[in-house]
């Protein structure tokens, strides 16, 4: 349920800067959202997102540079970023862990389309209105975070459905500055059939999951030149839905939406 009727994003200077959101994820764990935005609108994430999971032993909200990490990992310095991070802490998980608390979160909450289909539908939906301006850091009465990423399936890794990061240090900038890369939910062959109109074939089955180190940024102690990184990992995925989630966000935030 939208809440609307916040500071509205005019043609006055606009000034804006790293937001963040504590949240409670699905399994009663705290969590966290990051993301740039106006300054008058610090309950607007993004609707494109990337989830991390800290997996460290004494992985907590209070150990990581959360807003730094955006920072890390936004490729394209010379644009603000037009995606919001998701971090997640399960101390001691392993790899299936993580995946299986990401299914569970987008079990719970769903995709950004029924956020895009609130605004694309204004008459079957129900808003909550509030006068004054909204709190950082705390999602009013009616409203809540946007969904997940309906599929990242596209590019080289067109067979994945989900991808997600995990962290083993308890800080981003601990050790190597690496992630492990995390792509699964095969889209199955006729998925991959829809995806290609039906001009190409699914041939053979791919793994069900790729994992991959790969540094955070060209920056960090571990990378070697040509190496991929976490901030052009999601500059390719989110590169490939811009046209999907920009235009949306942009409607909501001129409309003086507060949060989703």
């Amino acid at each position: 349920m939208p809440v609307v009727r916040g500071p509205k994003d005019d043609n006055s200077i606009k000034y804006a800067e790293t937001h963040l959101i504590p949240f409670t994820d699905h399994s009663g764990r705290p969590a966290r959202v990051v993301f740039h935005g106006l300054e008058i609108q610090p309950l607007l994430p993004q609707l494109f997102m990337l989830a991390i999971y800290f997996t460290h032993a004494d992985a907590t909200p209070d150990n990581v540079d959360t807003k730094e990490l955006l920072d890390a990992v936004h490729y394209n310095k010379n644009y603000t970023p037009n995606f919001r991070l998701e971090l997640f802490f399960l101390p001691g998980a392993i790899e299936d862990d993580c995946i299986a608390h990401y299914r569970g979160e987008k079990a719970a909450r769903g995709t950004y389309d029924a956020q895009i289909d609130a605004l694309d539908n204004p008459a079957t939906t129900t808003f909550t209105a509030m006068d004054s301006p909204p709190s950082a850091g705390t999602i009013p009465e009616g409203g809540s975070l946007p969904g997940m990423v309906p599929s990242y399936a596209g590019g080289e890794y067109v067979c994945f459905d989900e991808l997600s990061f995990i962290c083993p240090e308890k800080n981003w900038s601990d050790g190597d500055q690496a992630m492990w890369c995390i792509r699964f939910d095969l889209v199955g062959p006729e998925r991959y059939k829809m995806i290609f109109e039906g001009l190409l074939e699914l041939e053979e089955t791919p793994p069900s999951k790729i994992a991959d180190w790969i540094p955070i940024n060209d920056k960090s102690p571990s990378y070697c030149e040509d190496d991929p990184t976490v901030s052009e990992t999601i500059f390719d995925a989110m590169h490939a839905q811009k046209e999907t989630t920009g235009a949306p966000f942009y409607q909501a935030s001129s409309s003086g939406w507060v949060c989703w």
